[in-house]
């Protein structure tokens, strides 16, 4: 994970009032007034934007899918910025009054939206945000990166009037939004951000989290019949550390048979500048591969230990994240480097017990590794540095989704609903 590029943010900081940077598309409103012609083609100004403005023209559907229960963050409301509701529009009113309806045509990625409008008085800007309704299983599935077209039409009276087409680039939704630089106006009073003007959403890589992926159960009938557990996986029902240990090591021993190791591959192509994103293999992919870097093996450890009913944590740093673990009573009390999981190949060795002993050692060693890194940074986390973060899991998951399980969905009435 890398941390964004102040100096180019710096430079895009607007002075004074704000400056609409988009290209503006030359649209009609209309009216029918017994008094004025029907509004016409020239007549207003409209720009298409979207919120917050750092994502530029590119649609991030990994974001989309769960961010629509934040609304509050750090103990601010920011409903209207960290919002799934993306499109703003603004419209020059060439005359008070008038009522104008407007279209967003529905689209592989979202459903038909329409709402209506009353222009403000002459020369005031109309802002219209029109409230999203996403197609949140195809969010889900926007696997590869792709231009989207998009269409808005303004009708008055029923009759329609003229169309915006705009083209923007939807982004895989194995693109993971972790920061996102906001503009001075954009913040609302009290909002925390970063020494580069970004506000960190850590929370977001919880998405990356499956716990109910069926990989899941094979990996556990695998431990079982490969590694002495008498009780199962029980999680703290034993009592015993040695035994809760045994139920993760028993974990870690499977994905290391499985010849998942460490792959430092998260760079994306073409991304703005003004987001921080990294690349995320989800759970099969990632086992697929046999391969993971210090998210993805995390988020993998984590969804089987959540699984299992264990209390995982997700620990972030500027350029790494690591996996915690809590006690019975989910105080965070264990630690695991998940990078160290190809540290050992279990083919180079000849019985079963070799194997077995050998992912033990590799284990302790992941776990002490883990334990002096979050000694290293927590002070960083005690003194709440926004480029560093604990994130608890079972916390997160109240209004997180997780991804790739689909948990989230539109009912009838176009209400956007958490499965759990």
């Amino acid at each position: 994970m890398k941390k964004l590029d102040v100096t180019k943010f710096g430079k895009r900081i607007w002075n004074g009032s704000l400056c609409l940077v988009a290209a503006v598309f030359t649209l009609c409103a209309c009216s029918k007034d017994e008094s004025e012609p029907p509004l016409a083609a020239g007549d207003v100004a409209v720009d298409v934007v979207l919120t917050p403005r750092g994502f530029r023209d590119q649609i991030y559907t990994s974001y989309l899918y769960m961010i629509p229960f934040i609304k509050g963050y750090g103990g601010v409301n920011v409903e209207k910025l960290l919002t799934k509701d993306i499109f703003r529009l603004s419209l020059v009113s060439p005359r008070s009054g008038a009522t104008i309806e407007l279209k967003m045509h529905e689209s592989e990625l979202n459903e038909e939206v329409v709402e209506q409008y009353t222009l403000p008085r002459s020369g005031d800007t109309l802002w219209m945000q029109p409230r999203m309704v996403w197609k949140y299983d195809a969010l889900r599935r926007f696997d590869r990166t792709r231009n989207l077209a998009l269409r808005w039409t303004i009708s008055a009276d029923g009759r329609e009037i003229c169309t915006v087409n705009r083209t923007f680039s939807g982004r895989s939704v194995n693109q993971g939004v972790n920061a996102l630089f906001l503009y001075p106006y954009e913040r609302p009073q009290g909002l925390a951000v970063n020494e580069d003007g970004a506000i960190e959403i850590p929370e977001m890589f919880a998405g990356y989290v499956e716990e109910e992926n069926p990989e899941i159960d094979r990996i556990l009938e695998q431990a079982l019949r490969e590694v002495f557990l008498p009780s199962g996986f029980n999680d703290y029902q034993s009592g015993s550390e040695d035994y809760l240990l045994q139920q993760m090591c028993a974990v870690w021993y499977v994905l290391q048979q499985s010849g998942v190791s460490y792959s430092n591959a998260t760079n994306i192509p073409g991304q703005s500048e003004n987001v921080r994103v990294q690349n995320i293999r989800f759970f099969s992919q990632a086992l697929a591969s046999a391969q993971a870097n210090c998210v993805e093996g995390t988020c993998m450890l984590a969804s089987i230990y959540q699984r299992i009913n264990l209390f995982p944590y997700l620990i972030l740093t500027p350029n790494h994240m690591f996996l915690g673990i809590g006690d019975k009573e989910g105080n965070l009390t264990y630690f695991l480097e998940t990078t160290m999981i190809g540290n050992v190949k279990l083919d180079a060795l000849a019985t079963a017990e070799e194997k077995w002993e050998a992912s033990k050692a590799n284990f302790k060693d992941a776990m002490a590794t883990a334990k002096k890194e979050f000694e290293e940074v927590k002070s960083h986390v005690d003194a709440e540095d926004p480029y560093y973060a604990v994130i608890d899991l079972r916390e997160a998951r109240k209004i997180i989704p997780s991804i790739n399980y689909g948990s989230v969905r539109t009912d009838s009435k176009g209400k956007v609903v958490l499965v759990r």
